[in-house]
């Protein structure tokens, strides 16, 4: 790919039109590398993102896997054919909560997570925050450490 060096002049130039043409070119070609890298990982982002949600409806069915037909698959006017999607889940839920299975942050005290801190709702009537990797702010300051100094010691 080329290297777009722009001399102070160019970079001086207040329009695209304002370049020589080795310049402009050169900016083009740079701006063109870019747009494709970052739409190759739009591509890849997207297909991630479908892939979990197709997984995510079988567990959501309590199903080890899922298929789905695609007749006659078309995409801006071509053709792709007939599909079949297959999700298969690859190792057993060994019977732990789906929460289980990812490292949840956690405080040790009162068991709280980013995702459910209610119990310090009850207690405190707002909600905590993390003042150590373990520790939420509402049982660091029931317990004398308000900011987690010593927990973080």
């Amino acid at each position: 790919m080329a290297q777009l060096i722009l001399t102070d002049e160019e970079k001086a130039a207040a329009l695209w039109s304002d370049l020589d043409d080795a310049a402009l070119g050169a900016l083009v070609r740079s701006k063109i590398a870019l747009i494709t890298d970052t739409a190759a990982q739009l591509d890849r982002v997207t297909t991630l993102a479908a892939a979990m949600l197709f997984c995510c409806a079988a567990a959501e069915e309590n199903a080890t896997s899922l298929e789905m037909e695609v007749a006659g698959l078309t995409q801006a006017g071509r053709a792709f054919g007939d599909w079949k999607v297959v999700a298969t889940r690859t190792a057993p839920m060994s019977g732990l909560p789906r929460t289980e299975l990812i490292d949840v942050r956690r405080c040790r005290v009162c068991g709280c997570t980013d995702d459910d801190c209610s119990h310090c709702i009850e207690r405190t009537g707002e909600a905590c925050y993390w003042v150590a990797d373990d520790l939420c702010s509402a049982c660091a300051a029931s317990l004398g450490d308000p900011n987690g100094k010593l927990a973080q010691a």
